[in-house]
């Protein structure tokens, strides 16, 4: 009887209205946000015609007060909430006791490296793979004081040190 639509934000109102077709809906929880991740519209011609925007993004738009902002966080370092609790939530996010003091220490939880553009990348059976950049994180696994003293302290195993490629 209750529909959960989860990441609303990115959600057409068309697909949402399609969604609320379901027999027996007698509640809807809608949970996104339309200012990090926009509505997924494929084609421009949609866009422009005005379709471009999500459901809870009207909502947002329209009754402001009727949405309720989820304003304590419990995953991310407080330096990564950083930028995005400035430029989207006029720092009305905090975050949880298990994030502020949370063990092991990180001194910089997320750092930037740019390549450049630097290698080519090639395809290797089904996927793509670019030796340059390979280099560039074996210096980092290497290098990086966090990842060293974690590693030398033995609070981290290779496998729990995770990398995120964004080309």
């Amino acid at each position: 009887t209750t529909l959960m639509l989860d990441e609303g934000g990115q959600c057409t109102e068309a697909e949402f209205f399609l969604a609320t077709t379901c027999p027996g809906i007698q509640r809807i929880v809608v949970m996104g946000d339309p200012k990090q991740l926009p509505p997924t519209v494929i084609n421009p011609d949609c866009a422009r015609a005005g379709f471009g925007m999500s459901f809870l993004g009207q909502v947002f738009k329209v009754s402001p007060n009727t949405v309720h902002l989820l304003d304590t966080q419990y995953r991310m370092d407080p330096e990564i909430l950083r930028f995005p609790n400035q430029r989207f939530y006029q720092n009305r996010i905090r975050s949880g006791d298990n994030v502020l003091y949370r063990s092991p220490h990180i001194d910089q939880p997320f750092k930037f490296v740019d390549t450049g553009g630097q290698g080519r990348e090639e395809k290797v059976q089904f996927s793509w793979q670019n030796q340059y950049e390979v280099a560039t994180i074996a210096v980092l696994l290497r290098k990086d004081t966090d990842i060293c003293r974690l590693l030398e302290t033995q609070q981290a195993t290779n496998e729990e040190i995770k990398i995120i490629i964004i080309s």
